[in-house]
């Protein structure tokens, strides 16, 4: 938890190299954790490296048996245009 936080307030700070490592380590160990998921593809984004944020799907859908809501959610912002 105290890692989502830091990683939120690096997110808000448009500090998007330490979110990014934050949300990595996160993902780590617990590759379905769909707040982390989506604020990642959103930091990845931002930082023009979009493509990077594919792994982390990949890892998540391959925890995940069936359909997911939370996986359907971060696969629509992952291919969704940046607005």
């Amino acid at each position: 938890m105290a890692l989502l936080v830091a990683a939120d307030l690096s997110f808000r700070k448009c500090d998007f190299s330490a979110a990014s490592n934050l949300f990595h380590k996160l993902l780590a160990q617990k590759p379905d954790y769909w707040l982390a998921l989506v604020r990642m593809i959103e930091v990845k984004r931002r930082m023009g490296a979009l493509k990077e944020a594919k792994s982390y799907l990949e890892n998540a859908a391959a925890t995940t048996n069936g359909a997911n809501p939370g996986l359907n959610y971060c696969t629509g912002t992952y291919n969704s245009p940046a607005v």
